[in-house]
């Protein structure tokens, strides 16, 4: 699993799941923030990265998700936010 996977199940974050609105906006905004932490710097390469070695395979509406609040996030620094404590006790990552 690479990083972006890891992050995923070790948080249990369910991209499967039925979610819409501002759930489904809760549920890809870490994913969306802690990719950008990790260096990527387009939705595609976050898609791929998720679904790589068929370890997760995600709905449209959830890349659609992704797509729509990738450039805020990045615009925002969300990335930036993984560096601080805060980030370490709310979620599991390396």
């Amino acid at each position: 699993m690479n990083k972006l996977q890891q992050f995923i199940f070790d948080n249990k974050i369910d991209l499967n799941a039925d979610s819409t609105g501002s759930d489904l906006n809760g549920l890809c905004l870490p994913v969306v923030g802690y990719a950008l932490y990790l260096g990527y710097d387009d939705t595609l390469d976050i898609v791929k990265s998720i679904e790589r070695d068929d370890v997760f395979s995600i709905p449209n509406i959830v890349v659609d998700e992704i797509d729509r609040i990738f450039e805020y996030a990045a615009n925002n620094n969300y990335g930036n936010w993984w560096q601080r404590e805060e980030a370490h006790k709310t979620y599991i990552f390396e």
